[in-house]
Protein backbone atom coordinates (compact mmCIF):
# COMPACT_ATOMS: atom_id res chain seq x y z
CA UNK A 1 0.00 0.00 0.00
CA UNK A 2 2.80 2.34 0.87
CA UNK A 3 4.55 1.54 -2.38
CA UNK A 4 1.43 2.40 -4.37
CA UNK A 5 1.08 5.72 -2.54
CA UNK A 6 4.72 6.58 -3.19
CA UNK A 7 4.27 5.76 -6.85
CA UNK A 8 1.20 8.00 -7.07
CA UNK A 9 3.08 10.76 -5.25
CA UNK A 10 6.06 10.54 -7.62
CA UNK A 11 3.78 10.58 -10.65
CA UNK A 12 2.01 13.66 -9.25
CA UNK A 13 5.32 15.42 -8.63
CA UNK A 14 6.52 14.59 -12.16
CA UNK A 15 3.25 15.83 -13.62
CA UNK A 16 3.57 19.10 -11.74
CA UNK A 17 7.19 19.48 -12.93
CA UNK A 18 6.14 18.79 -16.53
CA UNK A 19 3.39 21.38 -16.29
CA UNK A 20 5.76 23.96 -14.74
CA UNK A 21 8.37 23.25 -17.41
CA UNK A 22 5.84 23.70 -20.18
CA UNK A 23 4.64 26.92 -18.61
CA UNK A 24 8.19 28.19 -18.33
CA UNK A 25 8.95 27.34 -21.93
CA UNK A 26 5.94 29.30 -23.19
CA UNK A 27 6.25 32.28 -20.85
CA UNK A 28 9.76 32.31 -19.37
CA UNK A 29 11.58 34.00 -22.36
CA UNK A 30 9.31 37.05 -22.53
CA UNK A 31 9.95 40.61 -21.24
CA UNK A 32 11.50 40.98 -17.83
CA UNK A 33 12.29 37.29 -17.15
CA UNK A 34 15.98 37.53 -18.09
CA UNK A 35 16.59 40.70 -16.16
CA UNK A 36 17.73 38.75 -13.14
CA UNK A 37 20.10 36.40 -15.02
CA UNK A 38 23.80 36.73 -14.06
CA UNK A 39 25.86 38.98 -16.38
CA UNK A 40 22.89 40.74 -17.99
CA UNK A 41 22.94 44.51 -17.88
CA UNK A 42 19.57 46.18 -18.01
CA UNK A 43 21.21 49.24 -19.63
CA UNK A 44 23.04 47.23 -22.26
CA UNK A 45 20.85 48.35 -25.22
CA UNK A 46 21.14 52.00 -24.25
CA UNK A 47 24.92 51.83 -23.83
CA UNK A 48 25.48 50.03 -27.12
CA UNK A 49 23.71 52.64 -29.16
CA UNK A 50 24.90 55.50 -26.99
CA UNK A 51 26.96 58.47 -28.10
CA UNK A 52 30.28 56.77 -27.33
CA UNK A 53 29.81 54.21 -30.10
CA UNK A 54 31.60 55.15 -33.35
CA UNK A 55 29.16 54.06 -36.06
CA UNK A 56 30.83 54.66 -39.42
CA UNK A 57 28.65 56.54 -41.88
CA UNK A 58 25.93 57.41 -39.38
CA UNK A 59 25.84 61.10 -38.59
CA UNK A 60 29.62 61.29 -38.83
CA UNK A 61 31.15 64.75 -38.81
CA UNK A 62 34.69 65.92 -39.57
CA UNK A 63 36.97 66.10 -36.58
CA UNK A 64 37.91 69.46 -35.12
CA UNK A 65 41.50 68.90 -36.19
CA UNK A 66 40.57 68.23 -39.81
CA UNK A 67 38.23 71.21 -39.96
CA UNK A 68 40.93 73.44 -38.55
CA UNK A 69 43.46 72.31 -41.12
CA UNK A 70 41.04 72.91 -44.00
CA UNK A 71 40.12 76.34 -42.64
CA UNK A 72 43.81 77.20 -42.23
CA UNK A 73 44.48 76.04 -45.77
CA UNK A 74 41.64 78.18 -47.14
CA UNK A 75 42.86 81.21 -45.19
CA UNK A 76 46.40 80.69 -46.46
CA UNK A 77 45.14 80.54 -50.05
CA UNK A 78 43.09 83.74 -49.56
CA UNK A 79 46.05 85.53 -47.99
CA UNK A 80 48.27 84.49 -50.89
CA UNK A 81 45.76 85.85 -53.42
CA UNK A 82 45.39 89.14 -51.53
CA UNK A 83 49.16 89.49 -51.28
CA UNK A 84 49.54 88.85 -55.00
CA UNK A 85 46.92 91.49 -55.82
CA UNK A 86 48.61 93.94 -53.46
CA UNK A 87 51.97 93.33 -55.13
CA UNK A 88 50.44 93.82 -58.58
CA UNK A 89 48.79 97.05 -57.49
CA UNK A 90 52.02 98.27 -55.92
CA UNK A 91 53.95 97.39 -59.07
CA UNK A 92 51.43 99.28 -61.22
CA UNK A 93 51.64 102.30 -58.90
CA UNK A 94 55.45 102.17 -59.00
CA UNK A 95 55.28 102.18 -62.78
CA UNK A 96 52.98 105.18 -62.66
CA UNK A 97 55.36 107.06 -60.38
CA UNK A 98 58.29 106.12 -62.61
CA UNK A 99 56.34 107.34 -65.63
CA UNK A 100 55.94 110.73 -63.98
CA UNK A 101 59.64 110.85 -63.07
CA UNK A 102 60.64 109.98 -66.63
CA UNK A 103 58.39 112.74 -67.96
CA UNK A 104 59.91 115.32 -65.62
CA UNK A 105 63.43 114.24 -66.55
CA UNK A 106 62.62 114.48 -70.27
CA UNK A 107 61.21 118.00 -69.84
CA UNK A 108 64.20 119.05 -67.78
CA UNK A 109 66.63 117.72 -70.36
CA UNK A 110 64.78 119.47 -73.20
CA UNK A 111 64.65 122.70 -71.23
CA UNK A 112 68.41 122.61 -70.64
CA UNK A 113 69.07 122.02 -74.34
CA UNK A 114 66.89 124.95 -75.37
CA UNK A 115 68.37 127.21 -72.73
CA UNK A 116 71.85 126.41 -74.00
CA UNK A 117 70.83 127.43 -77.52
CA UNK A 118 69.20 130.60 -76.21
CA UNK A 119 72.32 131.69 -74.36
CA UNK A 120 75.02 130.49 -76.77
CA UNK A 121 73.23 130.30 -80.10
CA UNK A 122 75.20 130.75 -83.27
CA UNK A 123 72.50 132.93 -84.80
CA UNK A 124 69.71 135.18 -83.73
CA UNK A 125 67.22 133.05 -85.64
CA UNK A 126 68.27 129.87 -83.82
CA UNK A 127 68.14 131.65 -80.49
CA UNK A 128 64.66 133.00 -81.29
CA UNK A 129 63.34 129.59 -82.29
CA UNK A 130 64.81 128.02 -79.16
CA UNK A 131 63.21 130.67 -76.99
CA UNK A 132 59.81 130.07 -78.64
CA UNK A 133 60.09 126.31 -78.05
CA UNK A 134 61.19 126.90 -74.47
CA UNK A 135 58.13 129.05 -73.82
CA UNK A 136 55.83 126.43 -75.30
CA UNK A 137 57.48 123.74 -73.19
CA UNK A 138 57.11 125.76 -70.02
CA UNK A 139 53.44 126.43 -70.81
CA UNK A 140 52.81 122.73 -71.53
CA UNK A 141 54.39 121.68 -68.23
CA UNK A 142 52.25 124.21 -66.36
CA UNK A 143 49.06 122.92 -68.03
CA UNK A 144 49.93 119.30 -67.24
CA UNK A 145 50.57 120.18 -63.61
CA UNK A 146 47.17 121.91 -63.48
CA UNK A 147 45.41 118.90 -65.05
CA UNK A 148 47.03 116.48 -62.60
CA UNK A 149 46.08 118.72 -59.67
CA UNK A 150 42.47 118.72 -60.89
CA UNK A 151 42.43 114.92 -61.30
CA UNK A 152 43.87 114.40 -57.81
CA UNK A 153 40.65 115.85 -56.41
CA UNK A 154 38.84 112.69 -57.54
CA UNK A 155 41.59 110.06 -57.81
CA UNK A 156 44.33 108.75 -55.54
CA UNK A 157 47.02 109.29 -58.15
CA UNK A 158 47.12 110.80 -61.64
CA UNK A 159 49.78 111.17 -64.31
CA UNK A 160 49.57 112.83 -67.72
CA UNK A 161 52.22 111.98 -70.30
CA UNK A 162 52.76 112.11 -74.03
CA UNK A 163 53.51 108.92 -75.93
CA UNK A 164 54.34 109.48 -79.61
CA UNK A 165 51.17 111.02 -81.12
CA UNK A 166 48.90 110.22 -78.13
CA UNK A 167 48.35 111.75 -74.74
CA UNK A 168 47.97 109.22 -71.94
CA UNK A 169 46.07 109.90 -68.74
CA UNK A 170 46.69 107.34 -65.98
CA UNK A 171 44.57 107.43 -62.83
CA UNK A 172 44.46 105.20 -59.75
CA UNK A 173 40.90 104.14 -58.96
CA UNK A 174 38.87 101.03 -58.12
CA UNK A 175 36.63 101.59 -61.14
CA UNK A 176 36.08 104.25 -63.76
CA UNK A 177 32.55 105.22 -64.66
CA UNK A 178 31.65 106.34 -68.16
CA UNK A 179 30.88 109.84 -66.97
CA UNK A 180 34.30 110.04 -65.31
CA UNK A 181 36.02 109.02 -68.55
CA UNK A 182 34.06 111.68 -70.41
CA UNK A 183 35.07 114.33 -67.85
CA UNK A 184 38.75 113.39 -68.16
CA UNK A 185 38.57 113.53 -71.95
CA UNK A 186 36.88 116.94 -71.92
CA UNK A 187 39.43 118.27 -69.45
CA UNK A 188 42.32 117.18 -71.67
CA UNK A 189 40.65 118.58 -74.80
CA UNK A 190 40.02 121.97 -73.19
CA UNK A 191 43.41 122.39 -71.56
CA UNK A 192 45.69 121.01 -74.28
CA UNK A 193 43.55 121.73 -77.36
CA UNK A 194 43.38 118.04 -78.31
CA UNK A 195 40.98 115.88 -80.31
CA UNK A 196 39.23 112.98 -78.58
CA UNK A 197 41.14 110.38 -80.59
CA UNK A 198 44.43 111.79 -79.30
CA UNK A 199 43.61 110.86 -75.70
CA UNK A 200 44.09 107.47 -74.04
CA UNK A 201 42.82 106.82 -70.50
CA UNK A 202 44.48 104.15 -68.38
CA UNK A 203 43.45 103.02 -64.88
CA UNK A 204 45.13 101.06 -62.10
CA UNK A 205 43.68 99.92 -58.80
Amino acid sequence: MNTKRQTIWLVSILSIMVILSAYYLFTGGQDGDLAGEPGWDQNQDQDYFGPDVNMVGVGSEPTAEGTGQEATSDMSADDAILEQIAQQNMSALDNLVQQQINREEAYEKKSEELMTIITTGESTEAMSQAYEQYSELEGEMAVIAAIEAELLKDYNYAVVSKEEDKWKVSVQTESLEKTQAVNITELMMDELQLAANEIVIHTIQ
